[in-house]
């Protein structure tokens, strides 16, 4: 454990130090992984915990509380050691949000208002909409445009529980191109610093930001159920751009890469989409069944004439699309799926492409 000032933190502070019931149950996650892994994500922790098995699909985080996520920790056996190569994880970012409000002795969204919104009047910026502010929360939808459910969070919140506005994070990005003085100033030059260098396909890393392949802009995204928002700062641009969307589509991150770059000067070629094929509903239909990627976690697909719809164990049915009649893709998610279909009878598999990873599911029978 390292002594550290009355609700304060240091970048090399282990998890365990925070956590005393984890470090009493001993293993090697305790001691091993500090706060700066999990905001690098260089943990080598998962992209989500394995005891998630929400009560409400359609609101996975709302009941993943203190005690569950404590109780992966003590089990978790991570893929990799700390340090040694980077995978984004939601489950890091959550962790490390939880950990601030547990050193904080307060819950994540008052740490929230005290250290962020307040000083910065980001009076708009919170986890939970007052009721005089409903009025004003823009309605959720998936990536097809049909009405989607908003998620709530107890012990991942700092992985995407902040609600906020475009006023409001016009001030934070002001705040990230001239800091103001004293502590937060100092905390937000600290996290804008990389403290790691890019390798291979990932970027570099600030504190939580990631930076751009110039160097120069930081950015972030992130999507949770029916909305999709992407912030990004280039402070020798003196610039950043804020879109803050009620559709649950990666076509945002686009949009604002777009804009910056206008910013910077570049040339920009307007968008373009590809034109989605139909599939005659026969062939279609020859792909719906079960899929089991792992015991205990399968892949349902339904055909609808000639929409195709997949739904993961634990999960809301999701649409996908075709770009041809065995190649589909998510439009709620960076994720494509590979069927295995003869010449004639159902497809006797599928492959989903996530993360950089091939995962094969067999056909389970009938």
């Amino acid at each position: 454990a390292h002594t550290v000032e009355t609700g304060k933190v240091s970048l090399d502070q282990s998890i365990g130090s925070l956590i005393p019931e984890l470090q009493a149950a001993g293993g090697k996650v305790a001691d091993s992984i500090n706060l700066r892994h999990l905001s690098t994500h260089m943990s080598g922790l998962p992209r989500l915990p394995d005891n998630l098995a929400p009560a409400n699909p359609t609101d996975p985080y709302a009941d993943y509380d203190r005690a569950r996520l404590i109780a992966f920790l003590k089990g978790v056996k991570p893929a990799r050691d700390p340090g040694v190569s980077g995978e984004y994880s939601n489950l890091a970012v959550g962790l490390l949000g939880e950990l601030l409000a547990i050193r904080a002795e307060q819950d994540y969204g008052a740490l929230l208002e005290r250290v962020i919104a307040g000083p910065l009047e980001m009076s708009d910026t919170s986890l939970k909409v007052d009721a005089d502010k409903m009025e004003r929360l823009a309605p959720p939808h998936n990536a097809n445009r049909d009405a989607d459910s908003s998620w709530n969070f107890s012990a991942m919140a700092g992985a995407g529980a902040v609600r906020s506005t475009t006023a409001d994070m016009m001030r934070f990005i002001r705040a990230n191109l001239d800091p103001p003085q004293g502590e937060l100033g100092a905390a937000i030059d600290l996290a804008w610093k990389q403290h790691l260098a890019a390798k291979g396909k990932s970027f570099a890393m600030g504190l939580g930001w990631h930076i751009a392949r110039d160097g120069q802009t930081r950015w972030h995204n992130g999507q949770t159920g029916g909305y999709h928002s992407m912030l990004m700062v280039n402070r020798q641009l003196d610039a950043g751009v804020i879109v803050l969307s009620n559709t649950a589509t990666g076509e945002v991150d686009a949009i604002a890469e777009s804009i910056i770059q206008l910013i910077a000067g570049m040339e920009v070629k307007p968008r373009t989409f590809p034109k989605v094929p139909n599939i005659d509903a026969k062939v279609v239909a020859r792909l719906a069944g079960r899929y089991q990627l792992v015991p205990g976690f399968v892949l349902s697909v339904r055909a609808d004439g000639n929409q195709l719809f997949v739904q993961a164990t634990g999960q809301t049915e999701i649409r996908v699309f075709p770009s041809s009649k065995n190649r589909w893709y998510y439009k709620v998610v960076d994720a494509k799926l590979t069927f295995d279909l003869p010449t004639e009878g159902v497809a006797t598999s599928v492959t989903l492409h996530q993360n950089g990873r091939d995962m094969k599911a067999a056909r389970l029978a009938d």
